[in-house]
């Protein structure tokens, strides 16, 4: 469920429109539940998919990257505070000093995000509101 609820924390926290108290605390909720549930099986194997490397931590490593430096105020999210999360914070760091993932986001983060440039317009019709919804 990390990449779903993650997707809608992002969502309800930085483009939705109107009051979105009750589902940017449902999803912060949701998503440091997740991040238990991880730092859990962490602490009984190296690796989300146990003891080698896999497509698993692939899929997993840039949705905690992400979060931690879209939500730097959120300390669930961030730099994993001394004594919370202490497999997911070896599990993330580990993976962050790997080569190909260096590369990687190095290239993602000199590549510029449409969304920082989009226009109104754009969101609606990227979110599928307003004028180009479909409802």
């Amino acid at each position: 469920g990390l990449g779903p609820m993650a997707g809608q924390l992002v969502h309800f926290r930085r483009y939705a429109t109107g009051d979105n108290a009750y589902a940017v605390d449902r999803y912060t909720s949701e998503m440091a539940r997740l991040y238990d549930v991880l730092d859990a099986r962490l602490g009984e194997v190296p690796y989300l998919g146990g003891a080698d490397y896999s497509i698993a931590d692939i899929a997993t490593f840039p949705w905690v990257r992400q979060l931690a430096r879209l939500f730097p105020e959120e300390p669930v999210f961030t730099a994993l505070p001394a004594g919370r999360l202490p497999n997911l914070r070896r599990w993330a760091d580990e993976i962050a000093q790997r080569a190909a993932v260096q590369r990687t986001f190095a290239q993602v983060d000199a590549t510029p995000s449409s969304m920082a440039t989009a226009t109104d317009e754009d969101k609606d019709r990227f979110f599928q509101r307003g004028a180009y919804s479909r409802a």
